[in-house]
C-alpha cells in the first residue's frame, strides 16, 4: 500500500520536518510505503530529514497511491507563502498551502483515495469563497483531526455538523525516535564540532525578530543574565532558518557576553533535539522547541503573545497555560519561578496527554483501509477560490505594512536599527505588491 504523505517537509522549519519521522515510527508495522510530499521537491534538508517528491509530481502520478495523509503543522489555509523557497514563477507561491489539503482532497475523490489529517494547524477562518469550496471537496474525509481548539474552530465555516477530533501536535512523541545514547552523542558533537567543551549545564533559547519589542543588545544582555544567574551555558538555536532565524540568533549571540553557542544552521534534527532534551530549561519563541522540551520533561516557557492560538492551544492541552512570557523582560524577571517549578508539573501533562496520541494513530491507520469510490461530474476549480483569497490577503499586507513602516520611523528603538528594520518593511511591501498582482492576472485567466 503506498500513502502520500503531505506536509511543508520541504523547509528548514524544525517542528515541520519532524512529522514524517514521527508518523513512520508509528505507523512502520503497517506495511505501507510512505511518500512524503511538499510544495517542492528535496533530497532532505538536514542530515536525517525525510526525501520528498513535489506535489505536481505526486498529481501526475496519484493513481499509483492508495491514500492520503496531510500533515502537521500550521498548513491547513489558502494563502500564499512568505517562504523564499517557495517564491518561483507561476502558481506555486499562490498554491503552495492550498496544494496541501484543497488540491490533494479534489486529487481524492476523483481516484478514490481515503484522505486522514494528521493533526495540522489551522491558523484562520477560511474566507467564504475558500470556505464553500473546502466543504464539497473535503466532505469525504476519512478521519479529521487538528491540534487544537482553535483549529476546530476555525473550521465550522468549513465542516457544518462535523467536529474534527482535537489531537495533541504529534511532534510530542520526539523522544521516543532516537535512544539516550544518540542524543548524548549528539549533543556533545554540537560543543566538539565548534572546538568547545560540553559544559554541566546549559540554557536553550529561541529567539525570533517577531517577538522582540527591544534592541538586539538588550535582548543579548538579558540572555547572558540568566544564563550567569543559573551557571549555564547558552545554547542559541535557529529553529526556522527559513523564517530568519539563523541570522536574528548570530545578530543577538554577536551582542552576548557569556560566549553561547550559536547553532544557526542546524545539521541534523537530532542535534536540535538532544540541545533542548539534555539542557536545564528552554525559552524561547518556537512552538516545537517547547514541544521537544515537554516531550523529554525539560522545564521551559514560550516567549511570545499569549495572543497567538498556537501557543496557548498546545499549552492549555498540558495544563501549562500560565508559561507563556510576553516579553524577554518579562522572561528574565520571572526565570527564578520557571527554575524553581517542579519538573513534574512538565512530566504531568505529558502523562495526560499522550494517551490521546495512541488513539489518534489507531483511527488514523484505520481510515486508510477504508478505499471510498471515485466520484466524478462537475465541480468548482478550488484554484480560483484560493487565487481570490491571496489577492484580498496580499492587499490587506500591504495596507499592514504600510502602517507599520510609520509606526517604526517614530519608534524609541536605535537609529541603526530602525532603518533596517524599515527597510527590510520595504522589501515585504514591494514582494506583496507583486503577489498581489500576480495572484490577480492568475485569477483572471482562471476565470
Amino acid at each position: 500500500m503506498r500513502v502520500a504523505h503531505l506536509g511543508t517537509f520541504d523547509i528548514e522549519n524544525y517542528g515541520d520536518l519532524l512529522f514524517p519521522l514521527i508518523l513512520r515510527r508509528r505507523l512502520d508495522r503497517s506495511g505501507k510505503d510512505f511518500v512524503t510530499v511538499s510544495p517542492t521537491e528535496h533530497h532532505g534538508v538536514w542530515g536525517d530529514c525525510a526525501p520528498c517528491i513535489s506535489f505536481e509530481k505526486f498529481a501526475a502520478d496519484v493513481e499509483s497511491f492508495d491514500g492520503i495523509i496531510i500533515g502537521g503543522g500550521n498548513i491547513i489555509h489558502p494563502f500564499p507563502s512568505q517562504l523564499d523557497r517557495y517564491d518561483r514563477d507561476g502558481l506555486l507561491p499562490l498554491l503552495a498551502y492550498a496544494d496541501l489539503w484543497l488540491g490533494a482532497a479534489e486529487l481524492a475523490r476523483a481516484h478514490g483515495l481515503p484522505v486522514a489529517w494528521n493533526a495540522p494547524g489551522v491558523p484562520v477562518k477560511p474566507p467564504s469563497d475558500v470556505a464553500e469550496v473546502a466543504a464539497n471537496a473535503l466532505r469525504n474525509v476519512s478521519y479529521l483531526s487538528v491540534r487544537d481548539a482553535e483549529s476546530a474552530r476555525a473550521l465550522e465555516v468549513v465542516f457544518e455538523g462535523r467536529t474534527p477530533a482535537i489531537v495533541p501536535d504529534t511532534a510530542l512523541e520526539v523522544r521516543d525516535l532516537w535512544s539516550a545514547e544518540e542524543l548524548d552523542e549528539a549533543y556533545r558533537n554540537a560543543f566538539t564540532s565548534n572546538a568547545r567543551t560540553p559544559p554541566k549545564a546549559s540554557f536553550v533559547f529561541h529567539v525570533n525578530s517577531r517577538y522582540m519589542d527591544e534592541s538586539i543588545e538588550t535582548t543579548a544582555q538579558r540572555l547572558d543574565k540568566i544564563s550567569s544567574r543559573f551557571n549555564t551555558v547558552p545554547i542559541l538555536i535557529a529553529m526556522g532558518p527559513c523564517h530568519g532565524d539563523g541570522d536574528i540568533a548570530q545578530d543577538v549571540s554577536a551582542a552576548m557576553q557569556s560566549r553561547p553557542l550559536v547553532i544557526s544552521q542546524p545539521r541534523s534534527l537530532r542535534e536540535i533535539t538532544a540541545c533542548i532534551a539534555r539542557s536545564s530549561a528552554y525559552l524561547g519563541s518556537s512552538l516545537h522547541g517547547m514541544i521537544a522540551a515537554c516531550s523529554f520533561g525539560v522545564r521551559g516557557a514560550i516567549v511570545a503573545s499569549s495572543k497567538v492560538p498556537k501557543f496557548f492551544g498546545f499549552l492549555d492541552q498540558l495544563g501549562l497555560g500560565s508559561w507563556v512570557f510576553a516579553s524577554w523582560k518579562q522572561a528574565e524577571q520571572e526565570v527564578g519561578r520557571l527554575m524553581h517549578e517542579p519538573k513534574q508539573t512538565w512530566n504531568k501533562g505529558l502523562e495526560k496527554t499522550l494517551p490521546r496520541l495512541d488513539e489518534h494513530w489507531r483511527r488514523l491507520a484505520q481510515a486508510l483501509e477504508d478505499r471510498p469510490r471515485p466520484e466524478t461530474g462537475a465541480r468548482r476549480d478550488y484554484r480560483a477560490a484560493v487565487l481570490a483569497a491571496s489577492a484580498c490577503y496580499s492587499f490587506q499586507q500591504v495596507k499592514k505594512l504600510n502602517q507599520q513602516v510609520k509606526k517604526l520611523k517614530q519608534s524609541p528603538i536605535n537609529t541603526r536599527q530602525r532603518r533596517h528594520a524599515v527597510e527590510q518593511l520595504r522589501e515585504a511591501r514591494a514582494v506583496e505588491q507583486l503577489r498581489e498582482a500576480r495572484a490577480v492576472e492568475q485569477l483572471r485567466e482562471a476565470r
